[in-house]
C-alpha cells in the first residue's frame, strides 16, 4: 500500500498484503554501547522491582527500594520509569507519544503497514529476553491484579496513538522528525479515539494496529513455549500472517 490514501493495485482497504510484514528496512541499526547499558540498567531495576513485589507485595515496595536493589538512585529510576508499577511491568521504552512519532517518521519509502511492523519490531527489542524474569513477571501479575489495570490502560493509549499516525501517514505520507515533533500536540487529542473523518481510512488503521498486537501476543506465547526471544517468533508469526493474506 502506498501511502496516499488510495491503495495499491491486488489490496483492499483494511488488508495485510503478503510480505507486508516481513520485507522492510530495519528500523535502526543495532544498538552500540551506550544504548546496551542502558536497557541493562533498565533490565536491573525491572528484575530488582519484580523480585521485591514477589517478596513483599506491591503496596510494601517503594521506589528507594527498587532503586536501592538495583544500585541507582532514586532519581535514575525516574529517568527511566513513571512508576514503581511500569517498573514491575517492564513497560516499553517507547511510549504512546514516542510511537506516534517513530510511525511517522521511519522509513520513508515504506508502506503504513511495514513502518507499523518496524514501530511493532522496535517495542518488542526491549522486551524480557529472561525466561525466568518473564515467568516472575507471570506470577507477580497473578498475585497483583491492580498490575492488569495499569497495563491495560497502556496498552490501550498505545494502540490509539499508533491508529492516529497510522492514518496521518496514510493522508500526508512520512513527516520528518521536525514535522512531527510540530504536529504532535494536534494528533494527541485523538489518541482516545475521537470520531474517525473517513470511516473507511479508520478501518484500515484499526485493522492493521490490532493485527500488529496480535502478532505480538502470538510472539510473547510462543516464545515462553519454545525458549526463543520475542523478536525471532514475532518475525515467524509476521511472515505466516504476511504468506495467508490475513484480511478483515
Amino acid at each position: 500500500m502506498s501511502s496516499a490514501p488510495d491503495t495499491e493495485p491486488g489490496t483492499s482497504t483494511g488488508s495485510i498484503p503478503s510480505g507486508d510484514l516481513q520485507r522492510s528496512p530495519e528500523l535502526a541499526p543495532e544498538c552500540g554501547l551506550r544504548e546496551r547499558k542502558k536497557r541493562q540498567a533498565r533490565a536491573d531495576m525491572h528484575r530488582a522491582a519484580l523480585e521485591l513485589v514477589a517478596e513483599h507485595g506491591l503496596d510494601s515496595v517503594t521506589v528507594e527500594m527498587i532503586a536501592e536493589r538495583a544500585g541507582i538512585s532514586p532519581r535514575t529510576f525516574f529517568n527511566h520509569w513513571a512508576s514503581k508499577e511500569s517498573a514491575v511491568l517492564g513497560l516499553p521504552v517507547l511510549g504512546p507519544d514516542e510511537s506516534w512519532r517513530a510511525l511517522l517518521t521511519v522509513s520513508p519509502g515504506a508502506t503504513p503497514e511495514q513502518a507499523l511492523r518496524e514501530v511493532l519490531r522496535q517495542i518488542i527489542r526491549t522486551a524480557d529476553a529472561d525466561l525466568g524474569l518473564r515467568e516472575l513477571k507471570k506470577r507477580v501479575l497473578h498475585r497483583e491484579p491492580s498490575l492488569h489495570a495499569v497495563s491495560a490502560g497502556r496498552t490501550a493509549h498505545m494502540q490509539s496513538a499508533l491508529i492516529a499516525a497510522f492514518e496521518r501517514r496514510v493522508r500526508v505520507g512520512p513527516l520528518t522528525q521536525e514535522q512531527a515533533e510540530e504536529l504532535i500536540g494536534e494528533d494527541v487529542e485523538t489518541f482516545a479515539g475521537g470520531a474517525a473523518e473517513d470511516p473507511q481510512l479508520y478501518e484500515r488503521a484499526v485493522i492493521a494496529v490490532q493485527l500488529g498486537f496480535a502478532v505480538s501476543r502470538s510472539a510473547f506465547s510462543l516464545s515462553m513455549a519454545r525458549g526463543t526471544t520475542v523478536l525471532e517468533e514475532f518475525d515467524h508469526v509476521s511472515h505466516v500472517v504476511g504468506t495467508r493474506r490475513i484480511t478483515s
